[in-house]
């Protein structure tokens, strides 16, 4: 009995130590985290041989982005721009390693750039970016989010706020310990 009590303090202080912890010691890379958006995914990018990172532009219909202008962001900072060619693709030179946006017609898509000797067998040679207006999706044209009123996520898009997530946490542990009295006082 001493052992399951002993066993919900740990728990309840341990959560309550996660609350008062400086968010960096527990967030991952802060350049990484400006660039993503919350439940966006990641596209894992080979750079080729000669150290370039290959992609295209299409249309939603799947046609090329003639003289599409393609940006690579890292932490809010431009690094290299491109313009499409004929068949809507682009190449950037000389970028190494790392997590990255690229911004063009509309849309943006996060990267993780690997080079030859590291990619995954998962990564792929180029990325493509799908610009334009969305025709049958009913999300946002910034996010891909259901609801969304602008890019600030859909309507209940609060429910995934780190608080609400660590307050329902807390309340799941807290409720129980108060409401269980085996010790009879």
């Amino acid at each position: 009995m001493k052992l399951s009590n002993l066993f919900q303090q740990t728990l309840v202080w341990t959560a309550c130590l996660g609350f008062l912890l400086p968010i960096h010691l527990v967030q991952a890379d802060e350049a990484a985290m400006k660039l993503a958006r919350p439940g966006e995914l990641v596209d894992d990018v080979a750079i080729d041989a000669a150290g370039r990172l290959n992609g295209r532009v299409l249309t939603v219909d799947g046609q090329a982005m003639v003289g599409a202008k393609v940006s690579l962001v890292k932490a809010d900072e431009t690094i290299v721009s491109a313009t499409t060619n004929d068949d809507g693709g682009f190449h950037f030179d000389g970028v190494s390693g790392g997590v990255y946006r690229m911004v063009a017609a509309n849309r943006s898509v996060m990267i993780r750039a690997w080079s030859p000797e590291a990619a995954p067998p998962s990564a792929r040679a180029e990325t493509w970016i799908v610009g334009g207006h969305l025709l049958r999706g009913q999300g946002c044209d910034s996010c891909g989010s259901a609801g969304c009123t602008g890019c600030g996520g859909g309507p209940m898009s609060w429910l995934l706020s780190p608080w609400v997530i660590g307050a329902a946490i807390a309340a799941a542990i807290a409720i129980p310990l108060a409401l269980d009295d085996d010790d009879g006082s």
